[in-house]
């Protein structure tokens, strides 16, 4: 049985969504899936839910094993996400409520 080729997954946890997508060692896309947050409809403008951005990424990820057998285990996994950092504190949590870009307010 020939071994599979290396596959890569990029992920990105947006303002809106959780993208992810899968790729060859020559740039091809294998497949891509995307994923919304559970509950942003009643977000406060300007606040989102971090654990609704694990669930999306998770459930983005799980998509596309599905579809691209491969990315299960990448060889590389790319992260980016949203212009704010969130910091965790001990217990993995948000050490405070996270802000999205979405809702930015000028001073």
């Amino acid at each position: 049985m020939a071994a599979r080729p290396p596959v890569v997954v990029g992920v990105d946890v947006g303002s809106n969504s959780a993208r992810a997508l899968a790729l060859d060692p020559d740039g091809t896309v294998l497949g891509g899936t995307t994923a919304g947050y559970p509950g942003a409809a009643s977000w406060p403008p300007g606040h989102a839910d971090p654990r609704a951005w694990l669930a999306a990424t998770g459930e983005a990820l799980a998509a596309l094993a599905a579809q691209v057998p491969g990315a299960a285990r990448p060889a590389a996994l790319c992260l980016g996400g949203q212009s704010p950092t969130t910091v965790a504190d001990g217990a993995g949590l948000p050490a405070g409520p996270p802000r999205s870009p979405a809702g930015t307010r000028r001073a």
